[in-house]
């Protein structure tokens, strides 16, 4: 990896002009940015604000740029993996609904962390509430979220052609601008927060194989007459013995009325 200086950009008519570069970078607010996240996790716990105690709910996951990286503006190193968080935003608190952040955060050896790529996101309750309720129920595992930015990019890149709200097809490497100890802060506008719901599927009871049929029968008939040692009156008697008593009985009235028809 290659040792981070940290220069100062500069935000300048619209451009970000980086030390040591002819060509600044430019926004682009009009292409969308694809995420995908998994090992998704429900985090919940209390916050104190302005002295009252509120309960905070959020979830956790790993996020993928579908279409895009992201890096540094002035540095090589880019990602498309980045941490994600997204919390509960309350009625309340309608000028951070649909926000989203995208920042750096640089390994910290006192502290005990390494580099850290993250997505924040601020998602309405009522959306944030319905879907913890299918994760928990099993019927979601995934998140999929379109989102503008107002990300730094090579003016170049927006030569590509776009596709309207099929942002797969444009990729960019989007850049956070640089300040003296570290890299600025994206931020950006959720379009779409989505998932698949998957119903849950019922185990299909277990069926003894073609090739276990007959021990699984030499079984059954091992349980019959242990149950007949133990209590012979409960257990059932054979179908063929019950078959040949009844045959036994019919032959002695037909032998019984032979002998009284030929002695009267």
């Amino acid at each position: 990896m290659e040792k981070r200086v940290w220069k100062v950009t500069e935000e300048r008519d619209g451009y970000l002009y980086i030390p040591g570069r002819e060509r600044p970078l430019t926004r682009d607010c009009m292409s969308s940015i694809a995420i995908s996240v998994s090992e998704l996790k429900v985090i919940r716990g209390f916050a104190n604000k302005n002295e009252k105690t509120t309960l905070s709910i959020q979830i956790g996951g790993k996020a993928y740029l579908e279409n895009c990286t992201l890096g540094i503006a002035g540095l090589k190193e880019k990602t498309r993996e980045c941490s994600f968080t997204a919390a509960a935003v309350y009625p309340n608190q309608k000028e951070h609904q649909w926000r989203i952040e995208f920042g750096f955060v640089e390994d910290d050896w006192e502290l005990g962390f390494d580099d850290d790529w993250y997505i924040q996101g601020y998602i309405p309750e009522i959306a944030l509430y319905e879907f913890i309720t299918a994760f928990k129920a099993g019927e979601a595992d995934g998140i999929y979220i379109r989102c503008t930015s107002d990300l730094w990019a090579d003016p170049w890149a927006r030569l590509a052609p776009n596709f309207g709200h099929a942002p797969i097809y444009r990729e960019i490497d989007w850049k956070l601008s640089q300040g003296q100890y570290g890299a600025g802060l994206g931020q950006g506008t959720i379009l779409e927060f989505t998932w698949e719901v998957t119903p849950k599927r019922r185990p299909a009871p277990m069926k003894p194989k073609p090739e276990d049929t007959e021990a699984f029968e030499a079984d059954q008939r091992f349980a019959n007459d242990m149950f007949a040692e133990l209590d012979p009156q409960a257990a059932p008697a054979p179908a063929a013995e019950k078959s040949n008593w009844r045959w036994w009985v019919v032959g002695g009235l037909a032998v019984l009325g032979y002998l009284v028809l030929r002695n009267g």
